[in-house]
């Protein structure tokens, strides 16, 4: 499994990692249903962007979401039998 971030939203994920230590290798913690070992770099405090910080990425994202979903719904009228 790549390293990587842990999972947004995933409580396990975070209450697994929540008593870790930077530079500790704590043993194996389950969460998601797998087994992690997780190596903790270094603690930042958590940064919550303001609303202007932040509009201009969920603008972005909710276009993003818009088209696939117009596309999806196109794709779906394209296949669709009408019967009366």
């Amino acid at each position: 499994m790549p390293a990587g971030p842990v999972s947004p939203g995933n409580e396990d994920d975070a209450r697994a990692t929540s008593g870790v230590t930077p530079a500790a290798i704590p043993a194996g913690q389950r969460t998601s249903g797998l087994c992690v070992i997780v190596k903790l770099d270094e603690k930042r405090p958590t940064k919550v962007p303001k609303f202007d910080e932040a509009k201009g990425t969920i603008r972005q994202q909710l276009q993003a979401l818009e088209k696939a979903a117009a596309q999806l719904f196109g794709d779906l009228l394209k296949g669709a039998t009408i019967q009366q």
